[in-house]
């Protein structure tokens, strides 16, 4: 029927295993959440709200800077315009000036950084970092999260 058992006469679900699994990747590929004929991938790390980082340098000029996160959230060309929203939720930006140190503020919205700088004169870099929490039907349809996609961190064992 498609499931696969390891260690097991039966298997009960998709993958049934009798033992222990571990990865020392926790990558993951899923359906294009704007539906493109493509799929998304994604590395991932441990935490108890399926986060994603996206982070980058940009250059401020004239005291401001405008980020696409879905282009510029890396150097192989991102991702398609929208993804970036489609596929998170509750954004946090964290911004810092190790140049010069003048202050810098930021906000998101649909997907952009607009970064304004108190310092208008020189050209300065700051370092931009997005954690954003998954939104994605795969996340909504894991036995893992409630039916908003939040990760149950704790759960009672049946015996």
């Amino acid at each position: 029927m498609g499931n696969v058992a390891i260690k097991k006469e039966h298997a009960t679900s998709r993958l049934d295993v009798d033992g222990d699994i571990t990865g020392t990747t926790k990558n993951f590929k899923i359906n294009h959440p704007l539906g493109y004929n493509k799929w998304l991938y994604h590395s991932s790390i441990e935490g108890p709200r399926y986060d994603n980082i996206y982070r980058g340098v940009k250059t401020i000029v004239n005291g401001q800077a405008t980020v696409d996160i879905d282009r510029e959230c890396n150097e192989t060309g991102g991702m398609n315009h929208g993804t970036f929203v489609a596929l998170n939720r509750n954004p946090q930006l964290y911004l810092r000036n190790n140049k010069t140190f003048d202050k810098v503020k930021g906000e998101i919205a649909d997907g952009t950084i607009v970064i304004d700088c108190e310092n208008t004169k020189d050209k300065i870099e700051v370092n931009w970092m997005v954690i954003a929490e998954r939104q994605d039907d795969n996340i909504k349809q894991s036995l893992l999260t409630n039916n908003e996609g939040n990760l149950i961190c704790e759960k009672t064992r049946l015996q």
